[in-house]
């Protein structure tokens, strides 16, 4: 996903003239995607650590517990 909107926004800043007719609800719609992948990245890595951290914790503990 990521992949894509770089190449879109290296197309974008360099002025390809198939993206010269974008319109505010283009721009629009490409703001809230980046947004909600970087959320979504901040959720689910943070997902990630608290499992990783839950796992170090176990095998880390005293046998039998």
């Amino acid at each position: 996903m990521y992949i894509g909107i770089g190449t879109y926004g290296l197309l974008l800043s360099y002025g390809s003239k198939m993206f010269l007719s974008l319109t505010l609800w283009h721009s629009a719609a490409f703001a809230a995607a980046s947004l909600l992948l970087i959320g979504g990245i901040g959720f689910f890595g943070r997902l990630w650590d608290k499992i990783v951290a839950r796992e170090a914790a176990i095998s880390n503990s005293p046998p039998g517990k």
